[in-house]
C-alpha cells in the first residue's frame, strides 16, 4: 500500500505543470551560530505578520531575546497579497539613477551600482552577484552573496530586513520599515 501511495505522489508531481519560477523559494528561518542570531521571516500574531531577529541570551535555558528595532511588520498589503514569484523576475532600475537589480527565474540576482553614487562607501561603484530567496506576499528578501565588488554598498551590508514589494511595473525597496528606493521594471 505504501508503494502505491508513493508512486501516486510521484506521478502527480511529474504530471504537475512546471513553472519557470519554481526555483525561487520563500525565505526560511536561519540561525547564525557565530552570532547566536535566529532570523524568523514570518511569525503570525494578533492578525499581523512579523519578521523577527532573535538573539540567544541564555543557551542553557534556550532563552531568546528580540531586538525591538528588528521586529518588522511584514503583513501583506492588498497589492502584495496576490504577488507570485514571477512578479520580481526581470531587470529593475532604481528611479533617478542607472543602478539596477536583475532577478532571474533561477533565483539568481545581480545588483549593479554606478561609480560616484556613494563616495564614502563605494566610490568606484561595482556589483554584487548571488542567489536569493523571496516571499512574494510579505516581500521579505534574503540574498546569498557570492561576489561582492561594490564595497559597503548594495545588499551585502544591510543590517536589517530587506523587502522588495512589486506592484505592476514599479517596486519599492524597503530596509526595515523605511522605503529606500522605487524601482521601475525595464521592458
Amino acid at each position: 500500500m505504501k508503494k502505491i501511495h508513493a508512486l501516486t505522489c510521484f506521478i502527480t508531481l511529474l504530471a504537475s505543470p512546471l513553472s519557470a519560477y519554481a526555483q525561487i523559494f520563500p525565505v526560511i528561518p536561519t540561525f547564525n551560530e557565530a552570532t547566536g542570531v535566529l532570523e524568523v521571516p514570518f511569525v503570525f500574531y494578533a492578525g499581523q505578520s512579523f519578521y523577527l531577529s532573535l538573539t540567544v541570551s541564555d543557551p542553557v535555558a534556550l532563552t531568546l531575546q528580540a531586538d525591538p528595532a528588528k521586529v518588522i511588520d511584514v503583513s501583506p498589503s492588498e497589492s502584495s497579497s496576490d504577488n507570485t514569484t514571477a512578479d520580481i523576475v526581470g531587470t529593475w532600475t532604481i528611479d533617478g539613477s542607472s543602478d539596477q537589480f536583475v532577478f532571474g527565474a533561477d533565483a539568481s540576482f545581480q545588483m549593479t551600482q554606478q561609480a560616484g553614487v556613494d563616495a564614502e562607501a563605494c566610490p568606484d561603484g561595482g556589483s554584487e552577484l548571488g542567489t536569493f530567496r523571496w516571499t512574494p506576499q510579505t516581500g521579505v528578501f534574503k540574498a546569498l552573496i557570492t561576489t561582492d565588488e561594490n564595497g559597503e554598498c548594495g545588499l551585502s551590508h544591510v543590517p536589517n530586513v530587506v523587502r522588495f514589494l512589486p506592484d505592476g511595473n514599479t517596486m519599492t525597496l524597503m530596509i526595515g520599515n523605511a522605503a529606500e528606493a522605487t524601482l521601475t521594471l525595464q521592458q
